[in-house]
């Protein structure tokens, strides 16, 4: 991302937005190493599926996977004032439950070293959710 030109330009690149989706889950261990990606959108259920169409169609990127037989997912978006004004990436990330419910919300920075910290003040969605325990509940 370039400071100088915006972040992602006028209509924004989702393909970057997705990556730094993914970066976060590496890095915040919320993917398990035999964890499946999912890429079709017809392997969640409906409600789930209708809850991340609507995300992609406001702008936001979203990442599902399998972990024990159990469908997960998420949903992002750049905070592009907080971006501007820490010239770092700052994601609001949104955890879906299965019936496509936003059941938890966090602020997260990418520092240089490319860790993801949590971008404190921020309101969380409900009690603060350590993410971990709530994927791996």
């Amino acid at each position: 991302m370039n400071l100088d030109t915006g972040w992602f330009g006028e209509a924004g690149d989702p393909d970057e937005l997705r990556e730094l989706l993914v970066a976060f889950l590496l890095d915040q261990k919320l993917l398990a190493q035999n964890d499946r990606l999912l890429s079709d959108l017809r392997e969640v259920s409906p409600d789930l599926r209708a809850a991340l169409e609507r995300a992609e169609r406001n702008g936001q990127a979203w990442s599902a996977w399998k972990h024990r037989g159990e469908v997960h997912a998420v949903s992002a978006e750049l905070d592009e004032p907080r971006c501007r004004t820490l010239g770092r990436s700052v994601l609001l990330v949104f955890v879906h439950n299965a019936a496509g419910r936003v059941v938890a919300s966090g602020s997260w920075v990418e520092t240089l070293q490319g860790q993801w910290l949590p971008a404190h003040p921020h309101i969380q969605h409900q009690q603060p959710v350590h993410l971990a325990r709530l994927m791996r509940s």
